[in-house]
């Protein structure tokens, strides 16, 4: 299993759901309840991304999916059974399902019609982003351009980044548009090509210039380390703690953290940073005590994370996140 996606099997027999869940548990975190009480008591207690539910649950499956649909609409709803197309329709228009699943389908295709939801779920929230995101995109550039001049006569700008080919021309004004943006964006390039000054003009030319930019390299940290790097740690929470420690997310606050080599980070720790993009809160190594902070990640790598996706080295859902522009650095 490999901590993928959650997802919520509801009022499946024991011998159906112990073939789907085999199946699943390949790619996904799975858990089952066998009545609507439970499944939304898990609901409310755990985050889940999508519920499939049996049409035989407490005689009407429907019923829960149009109660998520009111309380929990961010949750995928799949509806599973037997049922006449009219009834499938009803369906959807009542509960707004994503898809119906007949009962029978192999678990091979059951998993397929799940990754296909949760991977346009992940492409619908890019494109609302990205288009409120650019919507205002051009004011904003105009705006700081025009206050850049003076500030940045010392620092660091995109015509001072030294190119001469007509790859870097479109990179640098791809560059610009993402720079005033508030979306995350992700680097790729080889050593040496200038990832990390990339990311410093993309912040220096942004609405977030005036507060900090953190620097973090990824690689060869250990998960402990690193996270008390970036969520900070309290007074002894583990050997050598002998202090609190403001993690750099906390301190920059209001500006940009650049994480070279993300690609580095074990599969555990990019859980929590997948949960921290998704959520903007952060928690101290030792603490109880949870922080909402707003910063913006620009994240960089020497390997090309789409194809550490397709070999699950890398969490396809972490992927999107970061990539709200792609930017790819000529060799």
């Amino acid at each position: 299993m490999h901590g993928y996606s959650s997802i919520l099997l509801v009022g499946f027999g024991d011998k159906s759901e112990n073939a789907l869940t085999e199946n699943l548990q390949e790619h996904y975190q799975v858990s089952s309840a066998t009545s609507s009480e439970t499944a939304l008591k898990i609901l409310s207690g755990h985050t889940t991304d999508l519920v499939l539910a049996h049409t035989n649950l407490d005689n009407d499956g429907i019923n829960l999916l149009e109660t998520m649909r009111t309380h929990y609409p961010e949750v995928i709803r799949l509806l599973y059974g037997d049922l006449s197309n009219e009834e499938v329709n009803q369906a959807i228009n009542k509960a707004a399902v994503f898809q119906f699943v007949p009962s029978n389908w192999q678990p091979q295709q059951i998993e397929l019609a799940i990754r296909r939801a949760l991977e346009n779920r992940e492409l619908s929230y890019r494109h609302r982003h990205i288009t409120h995101e650019l919507k205002f995109a051009e004011d904003v550039l105009l705006t700081i351009e025009k206050d850049s001049a003076i500030r940045l006569e010392k620092g660091y700008q995109f015509h001072n980044l030294v190119y001469c080919s007509k790859e870097m021309a479109e990179l640098c004004k791809l560059a610009r548009k993402a720079a005033a943006t508030e979306l995350p964006v992700l680097i790729h390039g080889e050593t040496g090509t200038g990832k990390e000054l990339l990311a410093r003009a993309v912040h220096e030319n942004s609405s977030r210039r005036e507060h900090p930019l953190m620097v973090q390299n990824c690689g060869g940290m250990s998960d402990e380390l690193l996270h008390s790097e970036l969520f900070g740690h309290c007074r002894g929470a583990f050997t050598g703690a002998i202090s609190d420690r403001l993690g750099l997310f906390q301190a920059a606050d209001g500006g940009t953290v650049f994480l070279d080599e993300i690609s580095e980070v074990s599969p555990h720790f990019q859980v929590a940073l997948l949960r921290f993009l998704q959520e903007g809160e952060v928690k101290p190594l030792g603490s109880d005590r949870i922080r909402k902070v707003n910063v913006r990640v620009i994240a960089a790598s020497n390997r090309r994370l789409d194809e550490l996706v397709a070999v699950r080295k890398f969490r396809q859902d972490l992927y999107f996140r970061l990539k709200g522009f792609d930017l790819d650095i000529p060799p």
